[in-house]
């Protein structure tokens, strides 16, 4: 490893590298390999430097390209291959703790959480901010599109999960307990069901059975319990837990207990089966 304190790392997407940095202030690319005569630290690659402590990093839809967010209050698109800055991102008023992309393959933009107590929507085009949200009340350490990209989860250290809906340009729910009083360090959804508009969210959760929406002029009758893609939200706490979260009451379904220490990371398995935590207890956990 680059440093003694690793803060980021994401897999490639062909899977033959890994880009991992930290406070070592930069990012470098391993090349993988099954061989275990290779030297394979001999190729590492330095490809981003920043000013202060790597935070995040993301491969674009391909290995070519690496998104990186810093301490500096800054994120930026880098070439792996000649570790030339393509762009930079400048709007945060203070660290960057946290990236995703948006999940479509031609999607061009990303959000961005930080210690100004804002989510950022950027676009890796132009370099600008198209939409900004604020209204945590302390850092924000993860940020997670909905798996349709019309929306975003934000997890932060005041306790609660955010939804934000990118149509609407609004928070359209919270996810808090009053007896939950220790930040969130991670939020990923679920991948189970069907797809449904975010956009109607507001609407569903007004009714308490059935709901009849004239769309179009034709009358579609909706039940708030529908399953749908993304139906829940996983936060990993400060306080050692897992809480589960329906997407769609604001209601907190589960809550699952395991780590000895906090709980730094989580994300959900590509085929939706099964989601990984990662802990200061040193261990990781699978929970399906």
């Amino acid at each position: 490893m680059p440093c003694t304190w690793v803060m980021a790392c994401a897999y490639a997407p062909s899977g033959c590298a890994v880009a991992c940095g930290g406070l070592d202030n930069k990012c470098s690319v391993y090349p993988l390999s099954l061989d275990k005569n290779e030297n394979l630290a001999a190729k590492k690659k330095s490809v981003a430097m920043h000013t202060n402590y790597l935070s995040a990093c993301s491969f674009t839809n391909s290995d070519m390209q690496i998104l990186t967010s810093s301490g500096d209050g800054t994120c930026a698109l880098w070439d792996v291959e000649s570790g030339q800055l393509l762009q930079s991102f400048h709007g945060h008023a203070a660290d960057v703790l946290c990236l995703d992309l948006a999940p479509s393959e031609t999607g061009n933009t990303f959000v961005s959480g930080g210690c100004d107590k804002k989510a950022n929507v950027w676009d890796m085009r132009s370099g600008q901010c198209i939409q900004s949200f604020e209204t945590h009340e302390s850092d924000i350490n993860s940020v997670r599109y909905y798996p349709s990209g019309d929306a975003f989860a934000s997890g932060s250290d005041d306790a609660t999960c955010r939804l934000y809906d990118l149509r609407a340009d609004r928070e359209v729910a919270i996810y808090s307990k009053e007896s939950i009083i220790f930040g969130v360090s991670s939020v990923d959804f679920s991948l189970s069901g069907i797809n449904f508009p975010l956009l109607l969210l507001q609407m569903l959760r007004s009714f308490a059975q059935h709901a009849v929406i004239a769309l179009r002029n034709h009358k579609i009758y909706l039940c708030p319990v529908m399953i749908f893609l993304g139906r829940l939200l996983f936060g990993g706490y400060n306080d050692y837990t897992i809480n589960v979260w329906d997407v769609l009451k604001g209601t907190r379904v589960s809550i699952l207990f395991g780590h000895e220490n906090r709980v730094s990371t989580l994300r959900v398995s590509p085929d939706g089966t099964a989601f990984c935590t990662g802990s200061w207890d040193h261990t990781l956990r699978i929970w399906a």
